[in-house]
């Protein structure tokens, strides 16, 4: 009798062992995601400090990190045409008013109505037929591609 409450004793300890350590592990992943989502928090307002800082000084040329400043307005300047080149192979501009997109040729905004401009109607005939490109007005060939135009 003696052999099975050593034995009941035994594993009584190792169960409650294991408990232990199922506790500490949970324990442990408890922490370590409140500390993952501690980091993501402070990543989202280092990133709302550094859009505040560089939206109050990009205009300023004493501003510290000017190189930074400077290298931002260069690629928001490209994300800017690389999104026009979107909206073009799409066929499509965005409304003045709503800010909705618009199939080119189209007079009215489908979404609010408002009068596209005048230019909007003939805005794919201003366009390269080899890259698409917006082409300027009277241009003969394509700065981007040098397809002649017409």
């Amino acid at each position: 009798m003696a052999f099975f409450g050593e034995v009941g004793k035994k594993i009584s300890d190792a169960g409650g062992e294991v408990a232990q350590q199922t506790k500490k592990l949970a324990d442990r992943a408890h922490l370590n995601s409140s500390i993952s989502d501690r980091e993501k928090r402070a990543a989202q307002l280092y990133m709302a400090l550094g859009q505040a800082y560089y939206e109050k000084y990009e205009n300023d040329p004493d501003a510290d990190k000017k190189e930074i400043i400077d290298e931002l307005r260069g690629l928001n300047t490209e994300i800017k045409v690389l999104k026009e080149e979107v909206k073009q192979l799409k066929g499509v501009m965005e409304c003045p008013n709503c800010g909705a997109q618009v199939k080119l040729g189209n007079i009215f905004c489908s979404a609010c109505g408002t009068k596209m401009p005048e230019d909007a109607a003939d805005a794919q005939a201003r366009t390269c037929p080899k890259c698409h490109s917006l082409v300027r007005e009277g241009n003969r060939f394509c700065a981007r591609c040098g397809a002649k135009l017409f």
